[in-house]
Protein backbone atom coordinates (compact mmCIF):
# COMPACT_ATOMS: atom_id res chain seq x y z
CA UNK A 1 0.00 0.00 0.00
CA UNK A 2 1.40 3.40 -0.93
CA UNK A 3 0.90 6.39 1.38
CA UNK A 4 -1.70 7.81 -1.02
CA UNK A 5 -4.09 4.86 -0.84
CA UNK A 6 -6.83 3.93 1.58
CA UNK A 7 -7.18 0.57 3.23
CA UNK A 8 -10.40 -0.64 4.82
CA UNK A 9 -9.93 -1.31 8.55
CA UNK A 10 -12.79 -3.35 10.05
CA UNK A 11 -12.58 -1.90 13.56
CA UNK A 12 -15.35 -3.01 15.90
CA UNK A 13 -15.92 -2.57 19.61
CA UNK A 14 -15.76 -5.92 21.45
CA UNK A 15 -19.16 -7.44 22.23
CA UNK A 16 -18.19 -9.09 25.50
CA UNK A 17 -18.24 -6.95 28.62
CA UNK A 18 -14.84 -6.64 30.24
CA UNK A 19 -12.87 -6.94 26.99
CA UNK A 20 -10.80 -4.44 25.03
CA UNK A 21 -9.68 -3.67 21.49
CA UNK A 22 -6.09 -2.47 20.95
CA UNK A 23 -5.04 -2.32 17.28
CA UNK A 24 -2.13 -2.57 16.74
CA UNK A 25 -1.19 -4.13 20.04
CA UNK A 26 0.45 -1.97 22.66
CA UNK A 27 3.70 -3.90 22.28
CA UNK A 28 3.69 -3.21 18.55
CA UNK A 29 2.91 0.44 19.24
CA UNK A 30 5.86 0.75 21.63
CA UNK A 31 8.10 -0.75 18.96
CA UNK A 32 6.85 1.84 16.46
CA UNK A 33 8.03 4.61 18.77
CA UNK A 34 11.64 3.58 18.13
CA UNK A 35 11.38 4.38 14.43
CA UNK A 36 12.91 7.73 13.50
CA UNK A 37 11.16 9.99 11.02
CA UNK A 38 13.72 11.64 8.75
CA UNK A 39 11.51 13.34 6.16
CA UNK A 40 10.19 16.15 8.40
CA UNK A 41 13.21 18.36 7.73
CA UNK A 42 12.25 18.71 4.06
CA UNK A 43 8.81 20.23 4.68
CA UNK A 44 8.61 24.00 4.93
CA UNK A 45 6.03 25.48 7.29
CA UNK A 46 6.20 29.23 6.79
CA UNK A 47 9.93 29.52 7.23
CA UNK A 48 10.50 26.60 9.58
CA UNK A 49 10.99 22.97 8.70
CA UNK A 50 8.35 20.63 10.05
CA UNK A 51 11.04 19.19 12.34
CA UNK A 52 11.84 22.66 13.73
CA UNK A 53 8.15 23.46 14.11
CA UNK A 54 7.64 20.16 15.95
CA UNK A 55 10.46 20.91 18.40
CA UNK A 56 8.96 24.31 19.19
CA UNK A 57 5.43 22.92 19.44
CA UNK A 58 6.49 20.16 21.82
CA UNK A 59 8.25 22.59 24.13
CA UNK A 60 5.08 24.68 24.22
CA UNK A 61 2.94 21.57 24.71
CA UNK A 62 4.89 20.16 27.66
CA UNK A 63 5.09 23.55 29.36
CA UNK A 64 1.34 24.10 28.96
CA UNK A 65 0.41 20.57 30.02
CA UNK A 66 2.71 20.62 33.06
CA UNK A 67 1.44 24.00 34.18
CA UNK A 68 -2.18 23.01 33.70
CA UNK A 69 -1.95 19.55 35.29
CA UNK A 70 0.18 20.36 38.32
CA UNK A 71 -2.07 23.26 39.26
CA UNK A 72 -4.66 20.80 40.60
CA UNK A 73 -3.00 17.39 41.10
CA UNK A 74 0.28 16.16 42.62
CA UNK A 75 3.44 16.47 40.59
CA UNK A 76 5.33 13.44 39.27
CA UNK A 77 8.64 13.05 37.46
CA UNK A 78 8.52 13.47 33.69
CA UNK A 79 10.82 11.73 31.19
CA UNK A 80 13.63 13.69 29.55
CA UNK A 81 12.60 16.54 27.29
CA UNK A 82 13.64 14.57 24.20
CA UNK A 83 11.50 11.55 25.14
CA UNK A 84 8.77 10.54 22.67
CA UNK A 85 5.27 11.84 23.30
CA UNK A 86 2.25 9.54 23.38
CA UNK A 87 -1.05 11.38 23.08
CA UNK A 88 -4.75 10.66 23.41
CA UNK A 89 -7.72 12.98 23.43
CA UNK A 90 -11.45 13.31 23.94
CA UNK A 91 -14.15 15.77 24.88
CA UNK A 92 -14.31 16.58 28.60
CA UNK A 93 -17.80 15.17 29.16
CA UNK A 94 -18.92 12.21 31.26
CA UNK A 95 -18.04 9.60 28.65
CA UNK A 96 -18.43 5.82 28.79
CA UNK A 97 -15.74 3.45 30.15
CA UNK A 98 -14.62 2.47 26.65
CA UNK A 99 -13.45 6.04 26.10
CA UNK A 100 -11.90 6.23 29.54
CA UNK A 101 -9.87 3.10 28.77
CA UNK A 102 -7.71 5.20 26.40
CA UNK A 103 -6.41 7.19 29.40
CA UNK A 104 -5.37 4.01 31.16
CA UNK A 105 -3.69 2.70 28.02
CA UNK A 106 -1.97 6.08 27.59
CA UNK A 107 -0.37 5.63 31.01
CA UNK A 108 0.56 2.00 30.41
CA UNK A 109 2.10 2.47 26.95
CA UNK A 110 4.01 5.57 28.06
CA UNK A 111 5.42 3.75 31.05
CA UNK A 112 6.54 0.89 28.82
CA UNK A 113 8.12 3.25 26.27
CA UNK A 114 9.50 5.78 28.77
CA UNK A 115 7.48 8.38 26.90
CA UNK A 116 5.66 11.53 27.99
CA UNK A 117 1.90 10.84 28.19
CA UNK A 118 -0.43 13.75 27.35
CA UNK A 119 -4.21 13.66 27.12
CA UNK A 120 -5.73 16.43 25.01
CA UNK A 121 -9.01 17.79 26.42
CA UNK A 122 -10.92 18.46 23.20
CA UNK A 123 -12.85 21.48 24.41
CA UNK A 124 -13.56 22.94 20.96
CA UNK A 125 -16.34 20.37 20.41
CA UNK A 126 -19.98 21.20 21.04
CA UNK A 127 -21.70 20.33 24.32
CA UNK A 128 -24.33 17.94 22.99
CA UNK A 129 -26.61 18.00 26.04
CA UNK A 130 -26.21 19.10 29.68
CA UNK A 131 -27.56 15.75 30.90
CA UNK A 132 -26.68 12.06 31.15
CA UNK A 133 -28.82 9.02 30.37
CA UNK A 134 -29.17 6.10 32.77
CA UNK A 135 -31.32 2.96 32.79
CA UNK A 136 -34.28 2.27 35.02
CA UNK A 137 -36.84 -0.54 35.26
CA UNK A 138 -40.48 -0.31 36.34
CA UNK A 139 -42.56 -2.74 38.41
CA UNK A 140 -43.61 -4.65 35.28
CA UNK A 141 -40.03 -5.25 34.26
CA UNK A 142 -40.03 -2.73 31.39
CA UNK A 143 -36.74 -0.88 30.89
CA UNK A 144 -36.34 2.71 29.81
CA UNK A 145 -33.76 5.46 29.90
CA UNK A 146 -34.01 8.46 32.16
CA UNK A 147 -32.14 11.72 31.63
CA UNK A 148 -30.74 13.67 34.56
CA UNK A 149 -29.49 17.21 33.86
CA UNK A 150 -26.32 18.61 35.36
CA UNK A 151 -27.17 22.13 34.18
CA UNK A 152 -29.73 24.18 32.29
CA UNK A 153 -29.89 23.95 28.51
CA UNK A 154 -28.06 26.51 26.39
CA UNK A 155 -27.41 27.25 22.70
CA UNK A 156 -24.91 24.82 21.10
CA UNK A 157 -21.47 26.17 21.97
CA UNK A 158 -18.03 24.66 22.53
CA UNK A 159 -17.01 23.18 25.87
CA UNK A 160 -14.40 25.90 26.34
CA UNK A 161 -17.18 28.52 26.32
CA UNK A 162 -19.67 26.53 28.42
CA UNK A 163 -20.00 27.83 31.96
CA UNK A 164 -22.26 26.63 34.78
CA UNK A 165 -25.64 28.31 34.36
CA UNK A 166 -27.55 26.82 37.27
CA UNK A 167 -25.38 26.26 40.34
CA UNK A 168 -28.18 24.53 42.25
CA UNK A 169 -28.79 21.95 39.51
CA UNK A 170 -25.05 21.42 39.17
CA UNK A 171 -24.56 20.96 42.91
CA UNK A 172 -27.45 18.49 43.22
CA UNK A 173 -26.59 16.42 40.15
CA UNK A 174 -24.28 13.99 41.93
CA UNK A 175 -26.85 13.03 44.54
CA UNK A 176 -29.63 12.81 41.94
CA UNK A 177 -27.60 10.55 39.63
CA UNK A 178 -26.47 8.33 42.52
CA UNK A 179 -30.03 7.94 43.80
CA UNK A 180 -31.32 7.09 40.32
CA UNK A 181 -28.72 4.41 39.57
CA UNK A 182 -28.43 2.91 43.06
CA UNK A 183 -31.38 0.47 42.63
CA UNK A 184 -29.28 -1.19 39.92
CA UNK A 185 -25.67 -0.44 40.91
CA UNK A 186 -24.13 -0.49 44.36
CA UNK A 187 -21.61 2.25 45.27
CA UNK A 188 -21.56 4.08 41.93
CA UNK A 189 -18.44 6.09 41.16
CA UNK A 190 -20.44 9.33 41.00
CA UNK A 191 -20.40 9.32 44.81
CA UNK A 192 -16.61 9.75 44.76
CA UNK A 193 -16.35 11.82 41.61
CA UNK A 194 -18.91 14.54 42.22
CA UNK A 195 -17.39 16.05 45.36
CA UNK A 196 -14.20 16.50 43.33
CA UNK A 197 -16.18 18.10 40.51
CA UNK A 198 -17.69 20.58 43.00
CA UNK A 199 -14.23 21.26 44.43
CA UNK A 200 -12.98 22.10 40.93
CA UNK A 201 -16.01 24.36 40.44
CA UNK A 202 -14.75 26.56 43.25
CA UNK A 203 -11.86 27.69 41.02
CA UNK A 204 -13.48 27.56 37.57
CA UNK A 205 -17.02 27.85 36.29
CA UNK A 206 -16.20 25.99 33.06
CA UNK A 207 -18.13 22.73 33.15
CA UNK A 208 -15.69 20.80 30.96
CA UNK A 209 -12.71 21.70 33.13
CA UNK A 210 -14.62 20.74 36.28
CA UNK A 211 -15.37 17.31 34.81
CA UNK A 212 -11.87 16.77 33.42
CA UNK A 213 -9.98 17.87 36.51
CA UNK A 214 -12.11 15.71 38.83
CA UNK A 215 -11.70 12.68 36.57
CA UNK A 216 -7.97 13.31 36.19
CA UNK A 217 -7.53 13.67 39.95
CA UNK A 218 -9.31 10.34 40.36
CA UNK A 219 -6.84 8.81 37.89
CA UNK A 220 -4.00 10.17 40.03
CA UNK A 221 -5.54 8.49 43.08
CA UNK A 222 -5.57 5.23 41.11
CA UNK A 223 -1.89 5.50 40.17
CA UNK A 224 -2.03 6.91 36.64
CA UNK A 225 0.66 9.44 35.76
CA UNK A 226 -0.40 11.46 32.73
CA UNK A 227 -0.47 15.11 31.79
CA UNK A 228 -3.58 16.84 30.49
CA UNK A 229 -4.13 20.11 28.69
CA UNK A 230 -7.11 21.77 27.01
CA UNK A 231 -6.99 21.92 23.24
CA UNK A 232 -7.91 25.60 23.51
CA UNK A 233 -4.51 26.29 25.07
CA UNK A 234 -2.39 24.18 22.72
CA UNK A 235 -4.08 25.40 19.56
CA UNK A 236 -3.66 29.05 20.54
CA UNK A 237 0.14 28.82 20.35
CA UNK A 238 2.41 30.41 17.80
CA UNK A 239 3.29 26.94 16.49
CA UNK A 240 -0.28 26.08 15.56
CA UNK A 241 -0.91 29.52 14.07
CA UNK A 242 2.13 28.99 11.83
CA UNK A 243 0.81 25.58 10.79
CA UNK A 244 -2.65 27.03 10.03
CA UNK A 245 -1.05 29.87 8.06
CA UNK A 246 0.73 27.30 5.89
CA UNK A 247 -2.63 25.76 4.96
CA UNK A 248 -4.25 29.14 4.32
CA UNK A 249 -1.46 30.17 1.97
CA UNK A 250 -2.32 27.22 -0.26
CA UNK A 251 -6.02 26.95 0.57
CA UNK A 252 -7.31 25.96 -2.92
CA UNK A 253 -4.86 23.05 -3.19
CA UNK A 254 -5.51 21.94 0.37
CA UNK A 255 -9.27 22.05 -0.23
CA UNK A 256 -8.90 19.84 -3.32
CA UNK A 257 -6.81 17.27 -1.44
CA UNK A 258 -9.11 17.38 1.60
CA UNK A 259 -12.33 16.90 -0.39
CA UNK A 260 -10.78 14.21 -2.57
CA UNK A 261 -9.68 12.19 0.47
CA UNK A 262 -13.17 12.43 1.97
CA UNK A 263 -14.75 11.25 -1.29
CA UNK A 264 -12.46 8.23 -1.45
CA UNK A 265 -13.22 7.33 2.15
CA UNK A 266 -16.97 7.55 1.51
CA UNK A 267 -16.64 5.37 -1.56
CA UNK A 268 -14.56 2.76 0.25
CA UNK A 269 -16.95 2.62 3.22
CA UNK A 270 -20.12 3.06 1.14
CA UNK A 271 -21.13 6.21 3.04
CA UNK A 272 -23.83 8.43 1.55
CA UNK A 273 -24.00 11.04 4.30
CA UNK A 274 -22.62 14.45 3.34
CA UNK A 275 -21.42 14.95 6.93
CA UNK A 276 -19.25 11.83 7.38
CA UNK A 277 -16.42 11.59 7.99
CA UNK A 278 -16.59 15.38 7.55
CA UNK A 279 -18.39 17.82 5.24
CA UNK A 280 -16.64 19.04 2.13
CA UNK A 281 -14.83 22.35 2.30
CA UNK A 282 -16.75 24.89 0.25
CA UNK A 283 -15.68 27.66 -2.10
CA UNK A 284 -17.55 30.90 -2.77
CA UNK A 285 -15.84 33.03 -5.37
CA UNK A 286 -12.30 33.66 -4.15
CA UNK A 287 -13.21 32.59 -0.60
CA UNK A 288 -12.05 29.07 0.25
CA UNK A 289 -13.30 27.27 3.35
CA UNK A 290 -10.64 25.84 5.65
CA UNK A 291 -10.92 23.10 8.33
CA UNK A 292 -11.17 25.57 11.21
CA UNK A 293 -13.94 27.06 13.30
CA UNK A 294 -14.21 30.72 14.12
CA UNK A 295 -16.35 32.49 16.72
CA UNK A 296 -16.37 35.51 19.00
CA UNK A 297 -17.35 36.10 22.61
CA UNK A 298 -20.34 38.10 21.38
CA UNK A 299 -21.42 35.24 19.12
CA UNK A 300 -19.84 32.01 20.47
CA UNK A 301 -21.53 29.61 18.07
CA UNK A 302 -19.02 27.96 15.70
CA UNK A 303 -18.86 29.04 12.06
CA UNK A 304 -16.70 27.91 9.17
CA UNK A 305 -13.56 29.95 8.46
CA UNK A 306 -12.99 31.13 4.86
CA UNK A 307 -9.78 32.64 3.50
CA UNK A 308 -8.84 34.54 0.37
CA UNK A 309 -5.51 35.89 -0.85
CA UNK A 310 -5.33 39.69 -1.22
CA UNK A 311 -2.63 42.03 -2.48
CA UNK A 312 -1.65 42.84 1.11
CA UNK A 313 -1.98 39.42 2.74
CA UNK A 314 -4.89 37.17 3.65
CA UNK A 315 -8.54 37.83 4.34
CA UNK A 316 -10.17 35.71 7.08
CA UNK A 317 -13.95 35.71 7.37
CA UNK A 318 -16.96 33.73 8.49
CA UNK A 319 -18.93 35.45 5.69
CA UNK A 320 -20.93 37.17 8.40
CA UNK A 321 -19.85 38.96 11.56
CA UNK A 322 -16.10 38.56 11.21
CA UNK A 323 -13.93 39.94 8.40
CA UNK A 324 -10.20 40.26 9.16
CA UNK A 325 -7.02 41.12 7.27
CA UNK A 326 -3.57 39.81 8.14
CA UNK A 327 -0.30 40.89 6.48
CA UNK A 328 1.73 38.96 3.92
CA UNK A 329 4.92 38.41 5.89
CA UNK A 330 4.94 35.41 8.24
CA UNK A 331 6.08 37.19 11.41
CA UNK A 332 3.58 40.00 10.88
CA UNK A 333 0.79 37.51 10.18
CA UNK A 334 1.50 35.46 13.31
CA UNK A 335 1.74 38.62 15.45
CA UNK A 336 -1.60 39.80 14.06
CA UNK A 337 -3.22 36.42 14.66
CA UNK A 338 -1.87 36.29 18.21
CA UNK A 339 -3.26 39.75 18.93
CA UNK A 340 -6.64 38.84 17.43
CA UNK A 341 -7.14 35.95 19.84
CA UNK A 342 -8.43 38.26 22.55
CA UNK A 343 -11.40 39.01 20.28
CA UNK A 344 -11.69 36.10 17.90
CA UNK A 345 -11.37 32.36 18.56
CA UNK A 346 -9.84 30.09 15.93
CA UNK A 347 -10.03 26.34 16.52
CA UNK A 348 -9.33 23.29 14.34
CA UNK A 349 -12.02 20.90 13.19
CA UNK A 350 -11.66 17.18 13.89
CA UNK A 351 -9.39 16.12 11.03
CA UNK A 352 -7.08 19.11 11.46
CA UNK A 353 -6.96 18.52 15.23
CA UNK A 354 -5.31 15.12 14.87
CA UNK A 355 -3.38 16.14 11.76
CA UNK A 356 -1.49 18.76 13.76
CA UNK A 357 -1.30 16.57 16.87
CA UNK A 358 0.32 13.76 14.91
CA UNK A 359 2.59 15.82 12.66
CA UNK A 360 3.81 18.34 15.21
CA UNK A 361 3.02 17.22 18.75
CA UNK A 362 3.29 13.46 19.21
CA UNK A 363 4.99 10.25 18.15
CA UNK A 364 1.97 8.02 18.74
CA UNK A 365 -1.72 8.90 19.00
CA UNK A 366 -4.26 6.66 20.76
CA UNK A 367 -7.67 6.96 19.11
CA UNK A 368 -11.08 5.53 19.78
CA UNK A 369 -12.69 3.57 16.95
CA UNK A 370 -14.33 6.60 15.35
CA UNK A 371 -11.17 8.68 15.39
CA UNK A 372 -9.08 5.78 14.10
CA UNK A 373 -11.38 5.28 11.14
CA UNK A 374 -11.50 8.96 10.27
CA UNK A 375 -7.75 9.35 10.60
CA UNK A 376 -7.42 7.19 7.52
CA UNK A 377 -8.58 10.36 5.78
CA UNK A 378 -5.97 12.35 7.72
CA UNK A 379 -3.26 9.94 6.54
CA UNK A 380 -4.34 10.43 2.94
CA UNK A 381 -4.41 14.23 3.23
CA UNK A 382 -0.99 14.36 4.88
CA UNK A 383 0.54 12.01 2.31
CA UNK A 384 -0.81 13.97 -0.64
CA UNK A 385 -0.41 17.52 0.66
CA UNK A 386 2.85 17.24 2.61
CA UNK A 387 4.32 14.14 0.97
CA UNK A 388 5.09 12.31 4.23
CA UNK A 389 3.61 9.60 6.40
CA UNK A 390 2.33 10.85 9.77
CA UNK A 391 3.29 8.99 12.97
CA UNK A 392 1.21 5.89 13.73
CA UNK A 393 -2.04 5.59 15.62
CA UNK A 394 -3.48 2.95 17.93
CA UNK A 395 -7.21 2.22 17.95
CA UNK A 396 -8.37 1.39 21.46
CA UNK A 397 -11.64 0.94 23.28
CA UNK A 398 -13.24 -1.33 25.86
CA UNK A 399 -16.73 -2.68 26.36
CA UNK A 400 -18.05 -2.54 29.90
CA UNK A 401 -21.68 -3.14 30.83
CA UNK A 402 -23.30 -2.04 34.04
CA UNK A 403 -23.30 -5.01 36.48
CA UNK A 404 -27.05 -5.50 36.30
CA UNK A 405 -28.57 -8.73 37.62
CA UNK A 406 -30.27 -9.68 34.38
CA UNK A 407 -29.89 -12.60 31.96
CA UNK A 408 -29.39 -11.48 28.39
CA UNK A 409 -31.89 -12.80 25.85
CA UNK A 410 -30.32 -14.90 23.11
CA UNK A 411 -31.01 -13.10 19.82
CA UNK A 412 -30.69 -16.47 18.03
CA UNK A 413 -33.69 -17.72 20.00
CA UNK A 414 -35.76 -14.79 18.77
CA UNK A 415 -34.69 -15.48 15.19
CA UNK A 416 -35.56 -19.16 15.60
CA UNK A 417 -39.08 -18.31 16.80
CA UNK A 418 -39.57 -16.09 13.76
CA UNK A 419 -38.32 -18.85 11.45
CA UNK A 420 -40.69 -21.36 13.05
CA UNK A 421 -43.65 -19.01 12.61
CA UNK A 422 -42.73 -18.60 8.94
CA UNK A 423 -42.50 -22.37 8.58
CA UNK A 424 -46.01 -22.70 10.07
CA UNK A 425 -47.23 -20.66 7.12
CA UNK A 426 -45.39 -22.44 4.31
CA UNK A 427 -44.98 -25.92 5.82
CA UNK A 428 -47.79 -26.43 8.36
CA UNK A 429 -47.73 -30.19 7.65
CA UNK A 430 -44.34 -30.43 9.41
CA UNK A 431 -45.88 -29.24 12.68
CA UNK A 432 -48.96 -31.49 12.97
CA UNK A 433 -47.31 -34.08 15.18
CA UNK A 434 -47.02 -37.82 14.75
CA UNK A 435 -50.37 -38.68 16.37
CA UNK A 436 -53.67 -39.57 14.73
CA UNK A 437 -54.92 -36.66 12.58
CA UNK A 438 -58.50 -36.08 11.42
CA UNK A 439 -59.21 -37.62 8.03
CA UNK A 440 -59.54 -34.26 6.25
CA UNK A 441 -56.15 -33.15 7.61
CA UNK A 442 -54.46 -36.39 6.64
CA UNK A 443 -55.99 -36.11 3.17
CA UNK A 444 -54.61 -32.57 2.72
CA UNK A 445 -51.14 -33.69 3.86
CA UNK A 446 -51.19 -36.61 1.46
CA UNK A 447 -52.29 -34.36 -1.39
CA UNK A 448 -49.43 -31.95 -0.65
CA UNK A 449 -46.94 -34.82 -0.73
CA UNK A 450 -48.27 -35.86 -4.16
CA UNK A 451 -47.84 -32.32 -5.53
CA UNK A 452 -44.33 -32.06 -4.02
CA UNK A 453 -43.41 -35.31 -5.76
CA UNK A 454 -44.27 -33.70 -9.12
CA UNK A 455 -40.74 -32.30 -9.57
CA UNK A 456 -40.14 -30.96 -13.07
CA UNK A 457 -43.85 -30.95 -13.88
CA UNK A 458 -44.77 -28.58 -16.72
CA UNK A 459 -47.77 -27.49 -14.64
CA UNK A 460 -45.68 -25.32 -12.28
CA UNK A 461 -48.25 -22.55 -11.89
CA UNK A 462 -51.02 -25.08 -11.12
CA UNK A 463 -48.70 -26.86 -8.65
CA UNK A 464 -47.89 -23.56 -6.91
CA UNK A 465 -51.57 -22.62 -6.56
CA UNK A 466 -52.41 -26.07 -5.23
CA UNK A 467 -49.67 -25.98 -2.58
CA UNK A 468 -50.75 -22.49 -1.48
CA UNK A 469 -54.33 -23.69 -1.14
CA UNK A 470 -53.33 -26.73 0.91
CA UNK A 471 -51.10 -24.64 3.21
CA UNK A 472 -53.94 -22.19 3.74
CA UNK A 473 -56.39 -24.99 4.48
CA UNK A 474 -54.00 -26.46 7.08
CA UNK A 475 -53.60 -23.14 8.97
CA UNK A 476 -56.43 -23.76 11.47
CA UNK A 477 -54.68 -26.95 12.53
CA UNK A 478 -51.57 -25.03 13.61
CA UNK A 479 -53.29 -21.90 14.88
CA UNK A 480 -52.79 -22.83 18.53
CA UNK A 481 -49.04 -23.24 17.95
CA UNK A 482 -48.95 -19.94 16.06
CA UNK A 483 -50.66 -18.09 18.92
CA UNK A 484 -48.27 -19.54 21.48
CA UNK A 485 -45.26 -18.64 19.32
CA UNK A 486 -46.61 -15.14 18.67
CA UNK A 487 -46.87 -14.57 22.41
CA UNK A 488 -43.37 -15.96 22.95
CA UNK A 489 -42.01 -13.81 20.12
CA UNK A 490 -43.59 -10.68 21.55
CA UNK A 491 -42.10 -11.42 24.96
CA UNK A 492 -38.70 -12.16 23.44
CA UNK A 493 -38.68 -8.97 21.38
CA UNK A 494 -39.59 -7.02 24.49
CA UNK A 495 -36.74 -8.72 26.33
CA UNK A 496 -34.32 -7.84 23.52
CA UNK A 497 -35.45 -4.19 23.67
CA UNK A 498 -34.89 -4.25 27.42
CA UNK A 499 -31.46 -5.82 26.87
CA UNK A 500 -30.55 -3.01 24.49
CA UNK A 501 -31.19 -0.52 27.28
CA UNK A 502 -29.77 -2.54 30.17
CA UNK A 503 -26.59 -3.65 28.41
CA UNK A 504 -25.69 -0.50 26.50
CA UNK A 505 -21.95 0.30 26.55
CA UNK A 506 -22.68 4.04 26.33
CA UNK A 507 -23.51 4.81 29.97
CA UNK A 508 -21.17 7.31 31.68
CA UNK A 509 -18.27 5.85 33.64
CA UNK A 510 -19.49 7.61 36.80
CA UNK A 511 -22.50 5.25 37.02
CA UNK A 512 -20.34 2.13 37.41
CA UNK A 513 -19.20 0.61 40.72
CA UNK A 514 -15.93 2.28 41.59
CA UNK A 515 -13.99 -0.76 42.81
CA UNK A 516 -14.78 -3.15 39.96
CA UNK A 517 -14.36 -0.52 37.22
CA UNK A 518 -11.01 0.56 38.62
CA UNK A 519 -9.77 -3.03 38.77
CA UNK A 520 -10.96 -3.84 35.26
CA UNK A 521 -9.49 -0.80 33.50
CA UNK A 522 -6.19 -1.09 35.32
CA UNK A 523 -5.97 -4.81 34.53
CA UNK A 524 -6.88 -4.38 30.84
CA UNK A 525 -4.32 -1.62 30.34
CA UNK A 526 -1.58 -3.26 32.44
CA UNK A 527 -1.84 -6.44 30.40
CA UNK A 528 -1.58 -4.49 27.14
CA UNK A 529 2.21 -4.06 26.79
Amino acid sequence: MTPAELEYRPLRAPRTSGSALIDPTAAEAIALLTSIRTDAAAIDVCGLSLAELSQQARRELIALASGYTFAYRPKFDLPDSDAPIVMAGHQPGLFHPGVWFKNFLLHSVSQGAEATPINLIVDNDIVASPAIALPEVDADGAWSQRRIPFDDASPPIAWEERTILNRDTFAQFGAAAAAAIRPLVDQPLIETLWPQVLAAAESTDNIGRCFAQARHQLEADWGLQTLEVPLSQVYSTESFLRFALRLWQDAPSFRAVYNGAIDEYRQLHKIRSANHPAPHLEQAGDLVETPLWIWTKANPQRRGLFVAATSSGLRLTDRGDVDLKIPTDVDGAISALTALQSKVTLRPRALLTTMYARLALSDLFIHGIGGAKYDQVTDLIVARFFGVNPPPIVAATATVHLPIARTRTDADDVAQIARTMRDLRFNPDRHLGAGQQPAEIAQLVAEKQRWLAEDGSPQLAERHRALEGINSALQPAVEQQRAALAKELSQSKRAVRNDTIAFSREYPFCLFPEKSLRTLLLDLSAAAP
